[in-house]
């Protein structure tokens, strides 16, 4: 699967990339070029699934072949991926990206340089 920047042109070609690079070199976020829709039946139905059988397929729909399904059903992936979640659920995430910075949940900031500005505030105040 390739994965175009949000911003044009710019492209890589596998999930690894995408996930490690985070933004093109054109500044955007790099989503994939396709992204097939879920089955009728799964979303008419969402509300009798839990969590993770949600995110299962969310990601199996998303990433196709590029991770293992028998990974995503991985003990220690689910249970990895609760902990994570009910983490976050606890200190008041609710979406992502969240961004934290000193502890504080911030706006998602639109740029890289808006990114970097809040957290230059930040140091300057220590």
């Amino acid at each position: 699967m390739n994965y175009s920047s949000t911003n044009g042109d710019a492209q890589v070609g596998s999930l690894r990339e995408a996930l490690f690079q985070t933004f093109s070199s054109n500044g955007g976020l790099l989503m994939p070029e396709t992204i097939n829709p879920l089955p009728k039946e799964f979303l008419s139905n969402l509300h009798t699934f839990s969590f993770q059988e949600i995110c299962l397929k969310v990601c199996t729909n998303l990433f196709g072949d590029e991770i293992p399904e028998q990974d995503l059903e991985n003990e220690s992936v689910i249970s990895k991926v609760d902990s994570d979640y009910n983490s976050g659920i606890a200190i008041g995430i609710n979406s992502t990206p969240t961004f934290i910075v000193n502890g504080r949940i911030i706006d998602n900031p639109q740029s890289v340089d808006a990114f970097k500005s809040l957290i230059d505030d930040e140091l300057a105040k220590e």
